[in-house]
């Protein structure tokens, strides 16, 4: 089996749904620019970019995954039609099982609609504030925390 049929062989790792994958497929891009992946690259690894991330982080950061990009990208770039589409896909599937590692995440949870919620229907329930000071919330909120340890022998 070559490289590109075995890269192109949908992944088992996580449990989707019927037709979450087929979503998530052709919600993926199906292009790439090699001079965006460079420029990213590039300036991850420039002293500009590599201060931003001691500042932010403390620490260098590795650019090595922006650099796969753009040798991915320039590996692609002469491939046509069908093919370099379903490679790039592949290529963004592989980077969110990287990011991700079969984690679930919120699209794990969430449940798209398939039609939109009528006009007028959401948000109907009036909203009543309270009359009782911060002071008084937070007491009554520790109490409901403590009740909850108990409940949970941890106090």
């Amino acid at each position: 089996m070559g490289w590109l049929a075995q890269a192109l062989t949908p992944s088992t790792s996580r449990n989707f749904t019927p037709g979450s994958e087929a979503l998530a497929h052709s919600l993926r891009p199906s292009d790439m620019s090699c001079r965006q992946a460079f420029d990213q690259a590039y300036a991850c690894q420039s002293i500009g970019g590599q201060w931003n991330a001691i500042y932010r982080e403390g620490s260098v950061r590795t650019c090595s995954h922006l650099w796969e990009d753009f040798w991915f990208c320039m590996r692609v770039k002469g491939y046509v039609g069908p093919m370099k589409e379903e490679a790039i896909k592949e290529h963004y599937r592989r980077k969110e099982l990287e990011k991700y590692g079969g984690k679930p995440n919120s699209e794990d949870v969430w449940v798209s609609r398939d039609e939109k919620v009528p006009p007028g229907t959401a948000f109907k329930e009036p909203f009543v504030p309270d009359n009782m000071s911060d002071e008084e919330w937070q007491l009554m909120e520790i109490e409901r925390r403590k009740e909850i340890r108990r409940e949970l022998g941890i106090e």
